[in-house]
């Protein structure tokens, strides 16, 4: 009976060891699983994600951003978004969202000048569009750009931007757009969007 009961206690510390070691092996399977499935879906639409907190800016809360596809770097503040691609950096308030008809939630979008389409164009474009135009310059990393503030409804590249305050800076190869309808969520959109212009930072 001795015998017995050593041999019963036995198998049952290897079961338990057994199920410790399974856990173990299924827990950290997974950890690394989840964290690859987070870092494809990262890459697959470029979005910032708030998940460390040593890239928020502890005195302001505000998260830093460098674009993989402009030679700039600016800050946003928590609850927002930054989509971008090869062409334009689009910011919106989470979550962003697209619609049907082509156009989403973003009110501040940077976009590169295209064949047919630079600074002059865009300039005149927007002087035809904008009410009650006031044109000025903005200074921003040391550098003076000129600036449209106006209001009126903006149709270009199938974004359709609703009336109200507008906002466009012109820069050498692109240009920026805030809108203060775009997110009717947004009340302070124009003062918000030109507080993120404040921290652009261009590399050299």
């Amino acid at each position: 009976m001795e015998q017995l009961g050593i041999s019963r206690k036995k198998v049952a510390s290897l079961i338990l060891l057994s199920n410790i070691a399974t856990a173990i092996l299924i827990g950290v399977g997974f950890y690394f699983w989840e964290g690859d499935s987070r870092m494809k879906l990262n890459e697959k639409d470029n979005r910032v994600v708030q998940d460390s907190v040593d890239t928020i800016n502890e005195a302001e809360g505000w998260i830093p951003f460098s674009s993989s596809y402009f030679n700039l770097s600016f800050e946003i503040p928590r609850g927002f978004e930054v989509v971008e691609n090869q062409n334009s950096i689009r910011i919106a308030k989470s979550p962003y969202t697209t619609y049907e008809i082509g156009s989403d939630n973003a009110f501040f979008s940077l976009r590169r000048y295209g064949e047919g389409w630079d600074r002059n164009s865009a300039q005149s474009y927007y002087r035809e569009s904008l009410d009650n135009l006031k044109e000025s310059t903005i200074i921003i990393d040391g550098t003076s750009f000129s600036v449209f503030r106006g209001e009126g409804t903006v149709l270009f590249d199938a974004d359709w931007f609703l009336g109200g305050k507008n906002t466009v800076v012109f820069f050498d190869a692109s240009y920026v757009h805030i809108n203060e309808e775009n997110d009717e969520s947004l009340a302070d959109a124009i003062d918000l969007g030109e507080e993120i212009l404040s921290t652009f930072r261009f590399s050299k």
